[in-house]
Formats: structure tokens, sequence, C-alpha cells
């Protein structure tokens, strides 16, 4: 019976909770400041503000509540007891970041709120409203308060410089401050801290006077200034003609632009770009992001990663709180992604452009490009295909590959995911930038052909004339300038922080979700037959690798084991130099170095690489298979006239096979692995072609998974193989009869 009640008691709870969540998702919920204007509709503010005269004005037909404290306000909201809230933007950002949930900003500011130092009509200090005003205006000149706005309020850095006081004074000036107003007057560390505080004590040090504070309710001040208690207010007041009547105001110290909270579900989980100080920031490695995060964003952590797919997976994850992107990214990142948001305000705009080698072929394809971008600008070309491309992912491509080019062949080098710019569909190249180029050569009489690597790789390639012109949202910088030409810009890109969102419910099954992963990754775009030649590549590398490796191997261990001297202390040299260095290095210096001024494919390169070093490695299998042999086999075979190279095949390379062919084995489960880096050299192998995928999808788990089980059952086959192998030549599995087959046997 108790154990009825107690299931009882659990289902009512559950039934209630249940009711509770419906309630709360039948709550009526505002995404635009024009739905605020209806009767019923409750709007808050602080008591006193300017912001109550357009609140009024703006939204007549809604209710005002005042609060005497912007907390009451937070409180009132996340309740339910009003609809929204309104406040300086700034301050409701800094609410979300210091923890307020269940809110979102809406767009938009509803005025214009004048900050300035409040007088005591009756201040015992001569000539204070001059003294504050003419310091104010020295402060703006010189630049000082633009710096403390940037550092307190923009940027959150809450460190109060060192500020001297004044020497031999016995004047004092009683300032008034609330301490409850973050960035401008708060409590850090039990101590009165930020941009007013600051404010004070310059003043102070300006006009030689030592500063006392009394903090007070923020309705108190007032009061305490109109008496005389205190001889200003610095506390960010905002200038009301009410308060006219009363205290005197100096001019402007700055002005705020109030906005409206209202409650929601998926608001970001960041509203500002000051709120990611000291947060984990996603760089795109080679990219522009790198040195702007460093000089906004002082106290960030940079984390870096290869693309964009990777950026949204890291984010998703929770490894970072957000990274930059270009807006043109942005149109299917959040369509795929509707659990990620924007940060509504780009933190830099970037003009892109194709790259071209710096020398005199380069430096002509440029002049030509460059005439050839005035030319369809000028009809309006540019600007249609640009238009195209934004509007519409799946827009039909120019056939660049039936281009015959009686002048030659230009060669693309280009990451391949660059949404809607230049990245691959359906196997192909498409997008705004190909087009371009697409255009140009079928004028100029190029055929074109193009071959993907990673972002980083893209200017060392075009420097090492490995391609002819990179594209692919590559911003024009004076850095990169100095390596490569530059074409005029070919569009403008604004780029934004993507962070996430909160509360996000979803409204799929996890069999749905896992269907429709299937499909974006496998069947949309026949994206399965990139990954099968993917796989092929990555088969193939690893399969020439081990032939020509183990061939070089073997016959680099015979030369060093009748020659012990130099040709042997050379080996030792080269197995110690290649086994040390990480391999995607080795590539790049075969690639770009020694292979640089050669028309080679990154195909060619990776295959001499890895046989390099399964070579090596097998030098070293060799080495250590014939030293586990007892040298009494060797002394044996010579007594029976066996000579020297009989004795090696016929006697100690059988038996040392025994004993390295599991080494063997594993080296080619280490090879194939290791061919994940080739995507470096611009080879599109399985990895690579995950990479590409997460670039359209911005989802991990089944492109991830794909490229794992293939590398599994790749692995696998080779695997088995060496076994078989290994199984046939191991004296232990032969038949007694068939190993003495050949040899007289006394009855």
């Amino acid at each position: 019976m108790n154990k009825f009640i107690s299931k009882l008691v659990v289902i009512c709870l559950v039934l209630l909770s249940l009711c509770g969540c419906s309630e709360r998702e039948e709550e009526k919920t505002y995404n635009s400041l024009e739905e605020l204007n209806s009767p019923g509709v409750t709007i808050g503010t602080w008591n006193g503000s300017t912001i109550m005269g357009d609140i009024e004005e703006r939204f007549p037909e809604a209710d005002l509540v005042v609060y005497n404290d912007n907390l009451l306000g937070y409180t009132a909201l996340t309740s339910g007891k009003i609809d929204a809230f309104a406040f300086d933007r700034q301050q409701l950002q800094i609410a979300i970041s210091n923890g307020l949930s269940g809110v979102k900003i809406l767009d938009g500011d509803i005025g214009v709120v004048e900050i300035a130092v409040g007088l005591s009509p009756v201040t015992k200090i001569t000539d204070l409203e001059y003294l504050i005003n003419t310091f104010l205006k020295e402060n703006k000149e010189n630049g000082t308060i633009d710096d403390m706005y940037s550092r307190w309020v923009l940027k959150r850095d809450y460190e109060m410089p060192e500020i001297e006081k004044p020497a031999d004074s016995n004047d004092v000036l009683v300032v008034g401050t609330c301490g409850v107003i973050e960035p401008h007057t708060f409590y850090k560390d039990n101590e009165l801290t930020g941009f007013d505080i600051e404010l004070a004590n310059r003043f102070g040090k300006w006009a030689n006077m030592n500063i006392e504070f009394k903090v007070y309710d923020f309705s108190g001040m007032i009061a305490a200034a109109k008496t005389g208690e205190i001889d200003c207010i610095i506390s960010n007041l905002n200038v009301t003609e009410e308060r006219k009547e009363s205290i005197i105001f100096s001019e402007p110290v700055f002005y705020e632009y109030p906005a409206i909270m209202v409650r929601g579900v998926g608001e970001l989980e960041y509203n500002s770009i000051p709120e990611l100080n000291g947060k984990n920031i996603g760089i795109m490695t080679g990219t522009i992001i790198d040195g702007i995060v460093s000089d906004l964003l002082p106290s960030a952590n940079k984390v870096y990663y290869s693309g964009a797919g990777d950026l949204a997976t890291a984010l998703k994850s929770g490894k970072i709180d957000a990274f930059g992107l270009d807006d043109i990214y942005t149109l299917d990142l959040l369509t795929e992604n509707p659990d990620f948001g924007l940060i509504n305000e780009p933190f830099v705009v970037q003009h892109c452009a194709f790259l071209f080698n710096k020398d005199d072929n380069g430096d002509a394809l440029r002049n030509k490009m460059n005439q050839f971008l005035a030319e369809i600008e000028k009809s309006g070309l540019k600007d249609e295909l640009y238009d195209k491309w934004i509007n519409d992912v799946d827009a039909p491509m120019f056939d660049y590959e039936s281009l015959p080019g009686p002048n030659g062949t230009i060669t693309l080098g280009t990451e391949g995911t660059s949404t809607r710019t230049c990245f691959v569909r359906n196997g192909k190249l498409a997008g705004y930038e190909v087009e371009l180029l697409s255009l140009f050569c079928e004028k100029y009489g190029y055929s074109l052909d193009y071959e993907v690597m990673d972002f980083a790789g893209m200017i060392p390639a075009v420097v090492a004339g490995k391609v002819d012109v990179a594209c692919g949202c590559i911003a024009i910088t004076e850095e990169r300038a100095q390596s490569v030409y530059f074409s005029d810009s070919t569009f403008d890109s604004s780029e934004y922080f993507v962070v996430r969102k909160t509360n996000i419910e979803g409204n799929e099954s996890f069999i749905s979700n896992i269907i429709s992963s299937f499909n974006r990754t496998f069947i949309k775009e026949g994206r399965y037959k990139m990954f099968i030649n993917g796989c092929l590549e990555t088969l193939a590398i690893t399969v020439l690798s081990v032939i020509f490796g183990t061939i070089l191997g073997f016959f680099a261990y015979l030369k060093g084991r009748k020659d012990e001297g130099l040709f042997s202390s050379f080996m030792d040299f080269m197995i110690w130099l290649i086994q040390g260095m990480p391999t995607v290095v080795l590539l790049m210096i075969l690639y770009y170095v020694v292979f640089g001024s050669l028309s080679v494919s990154g195909f060619f390169v990776s295959i001499v690489g890895f046989s390099i070093s399964f070579a090596c490695s097998m030098y070293t299998m060799l080495r250590s298979g014939e030293m586990a042999i007892d040298k009494g086999q060797k002394e044996a075979a010579y007594t029976l006239g066996y000579t020297e190279k009989q004795t090696y095949f016929k006697i100690i390379l059988p038996q040392s096979a025994v004993f390295f062919m599991p080494s063997y084995n594993a080296e080619i489960v280490a090879t194939i692995k290791a061919t994940a880096v080739v995507g470096y050299i611009a080879v599109q192998d399985i990895t690579k072609i995950g990479d590409i995928v997460r670039s359209r999808t911005y989802e991990a788990f089944f492109p991830l998974i794909a490229v794992a089980v293939m590398y599994f059952v790749m692995a696998a086959i080779l695997s088995a193989i060496v076994k078989k192998i290994d199984f046939s030549i191991n004296p232990k599995n032969h038949d007694e009869l068939k190993i003495l087959k050949g040899v007289k046997q006394n009855d």
C-alpha cells in the first residue's frame, strides 16, 4: 500500500511538472520591439530614468512599471511579473554574461541617454562646474575617456590603473555613487572600482583634490547632492529634466543606448564581443582572425582548427565558447545548426581576392584578372554572379571542364570548403569565385584544373609555383602581400562571432536526427561517391608506399649488412632523421622544397614520402630480425659450403621473418593511419573528404564515424593479407614432409 502511494505521489508530481512545462511553453514570447506595443503588455524600467519617457512615447498601448533597482526588474522579468525590462544595452548584456538566463535582448534601440556628472547646487567647492567641464573636455580631446570606456565598458577589463593621489592638498571632494552598476561603479574584492571611480580619481589628481566616496541607494543620491551632503554624483547618472530642477549637470561624459530584454528560449550564450574576453575562441589556421582576436580580446585563449566544420564541432561540444566566421559561411551554418547564433556586430570587414605568384607570370595573370574584374563589374555581371550564389547554394555552375585551353592550363589551389564561393559539390568545384575564374579562363583561352588542400597550405603552394592561383574567402592583408600578388577585391565579407544558444529544445526525435544526419552526410549530392574515391586514394598511397618502401628498405639493408662502414652510418643517420621527423613536416619539405620546382602531384609526393619512411622502418626490422638468429647458424651454413648470399636467403631471412613480421604488420597499419595528413599537400584522401563533407553539413558524428570505419576496414584488410603471408612462411605451420622435401633421409 505504501509503495502504491509513493508511486501515485511520483506520478502526480510528474504530471504537475509536465503541466507546468506545457504552461510555460504556451507563454507569449516577443521577438521584436513592435510586438510590445499591445494592451496587456507590461514593460519595466528603472525609476527616474529618461527611458521612462521613451517607453511611454514608443509603446503607448503597454503598461509601464518602475523599479528602484535594476536587479528587481530582472527578477520580475524572469518570474513572469512583467513582459519586458528596458535598460542600457551594455548593462543588459552584462547581466546575461553574469548568469541571467531565460532572457534575450531584442534588436534595436529605444532612445539615447546622456550620462553626466551631477553637481550639488550648494557645494562649497569654488567653480566646481567649470573645473569638471574643463577636465572632461581635455580628457575627451586627448582620448583618455575613450580609452577608459573601451577598457571598462567594451572590453570589460576590470583592472584599475594606478592613479597618484594629490600631494600637499587639504581640499576634499565628496563624491556620491551607488556601487551597484557594473562596470561603472561596483565592488571588486571589497573595493569600490569601475569607470566612474577611475574618472573621479583622475579628476582629483587633475584638480589637486582628495576624493572621498559616499555610497548611497540610487534614489538617495539626488537628495544628498541637493542638500550639500555630497559635492557631486559620479554614478552613471542619466540627465533628466526632472533632475535638472534639483541639481546641476556637467557636459556629457558619454551616451548610452537603451534596449529591451524579454523572456526567450534559445537566447545567445554571449551577446556582445567584450563578453568573449577570457573565453576559448576558435581560430581557423592561417586566417586573419588570429591577429584580430589578439588585439580585440587580449585575454582570450585561442584554439586553432583547420576548417569551419572543425570549429562548429568544437563549439557544439563545448571545447570553445565562440569562433569567428565570415557572413557567407554563416548562411548555411545557422541553417544546419539552429542551436548556433551570431553576436550581432561584425568585428572586422575583409576584402577577399585571388592570389597569384610573385613572379612575371603571376603578375601577368593578376593584371589580366584585374582587367576582367573591371569589365564584368562595369557590365553588372559581377554583382549578378555574387547574388546568384549568395541566394542559392545549388545554383547552376559554369562547365569549366569543357574549356579547350589553347593557351595552357591554370591550376587553382583551394580548400574547397568555402560554401557559396569555392566549395566541392557533387565531386566538382562550384561557387562564386570558381565561376569568376572559369569565365576568366574562357575569355583568355585557358583550361582550368584544381587541387584541394588545407587553408594553411594555399599560400605556400602559390609561392612554390604548385598552383597558379588560389581562392576561397582569402582576405587581403599587408603581410600576405609580401609573399603573393592579390587581384582587385572580388567581394567584401564581414566577420562575426558564432556562439551557442541556451535553453534549446529539440523538436526532432533521436531516430529522425540519425536519419537526417545520414542523408546529409552520404546521400545528398552523392557524397558517398566522394568517400569511396577518398578511400581508394588512401588505399593506393598505402599499398604503393608499402611495396616501394619494402623493396627500398630491403635492398638498402642488403647493402648495409655487407658494408658496416660509411653506408651503415649513413643509414643510421637517415633512420634517426626520418623517424624523428613528423610525417606532415616530411611531406611538406618534399612537396614545397625538394620537388618545389617540379610539376608533380601531391599523390606522387605522398608515395615518395611514405615509401622513404616505410623503408627506414623496414631496414630496422630486418636488422633486428637477423640479430635474433643465433650466429652459430651462419657458421654452420658456411661449414656446409653455403655462400654468404645463400646463407642469408635460405637460412637467416626465413627465420628472421618470423620475428619481424608482427612489426611489419603493425607498420602497415601505422602507415595507413599516417596518410591522414596528406591533405596538407593537396591530396583528397579519406580524411580530407571527411573535412569537405563536414564543411557542408557542420556536424561531426557521421563524417567522422564514416572516416573511422573506412580506416578500420582498410587496415583490417591489409593486416589480414600480411597475416596470411606470415602464416605461410612460418615453418611451424608447414607440413613436415613439405619441409624435408628434397632432403635424403636414412631408412
